[in-house]
């Protein structure tokens, strides 16, 4: 974490505003392995100026199989999602541990226009398509231990989007699936099918690394591969 951190201060310069670490691990509650680190970077605006090279300096320092999990924000942004009341986000301002910068990082709000898909939405899909790519890597190269928690992300992350766009969170991974069941499957706008894949892959992810899945069934095998269904079911509703 400190490398990350002092890379990002290296790349960023008097742009890099804060750091912030949240989610389990800032809670100090008992993570198992493949747990992600949660860090928030936030920026000067605009986000999209830095937000794809804070994602590359994770890939060059930690690699594809890393356990960070980075959202990016500009301080705009962020003044604007606290002013809407934004869930995800009261959740990261009761739970974060500041790490670098500004513990406040918060300028004036000026409210995000209700027709747009929301941006935290948008990060969420295109992290979950990162995520699968990268699954498929691993999966290519025989690591099947890396490509379940990859996969397992990606689907969890598409979750998360669906979830974002209703200002629906949960701090646990069980917790959210159980969302997506009773606010899209229970009512016939996500496939059952779809959501029974992604949330019993989670309890692959916590298999040890031994570079082959625990049983060499078909069905265990496919498991990395079923992110690319996700992407027919996982529509934000207009």
């Amino acid at each position: 974490m400190d490398a990350f951190v002092a890379a990002l201060h290296a790349e960023l310069g008097e742009a890099l505003e804060a750091v912030w670490l949240y989610g389990s691990r800032a809670r100090g509650e008992d993570t198992g392995w493949g747990s992600d680190i949660d860090l928030m970077v936030i920026t000067a605006p605009p986000i999209r100026r830095y937000g794809k090279r804070i994602q590359e300096l994770i890939w060059d320092i930690a690699g594809p199989a890393s356990f960070f999990s980075v959202q990016t924000e500009d301080t705009r942004g962020l003044a604007e999602r606290r002013a809407t009341g934004d869930f995800f986000h009261r959740e990261i301002d009761r739970d974060r541990i500041v790490i670098f910068g500004d513990p406040g990082a918060s300028p004036p709000a000026s409210r995000p226009s209700p027709e747009a898909m929301r941006r935290r939405t948008e990060e969420y899909f295109e992290r979950a398509h990162e995520r699968q790519r990268f699954a498929e890597l691993a999966l290519e190269n025989e690591g099947w231990s890396t490509a379940v928690i990859l996969a397992y992300h990606a689907m969890f992350l598409a979750a998360s989007a669906l979830l974002s766009e209703e200002d629906l969170h949960h701090r646990t991974h069980k917790g959210t699936w159980q969302l997506l069941l009773e606010h899209f499957v229970l009512t016939d706008r996500f496939p059952r099918a779809l959501h029974t894949a992604g949330a019993s892959t989670q309890y692959l992810r916590a298999c040890p690394a031994t570079g082959r899945p625990p049983t060499t069934n078909r069905h265990n095998a496919s498991r990395p591969r079923r992110p690319r269904r996700w992407w027919a079911g996982a529509r934000v509703p207009g």
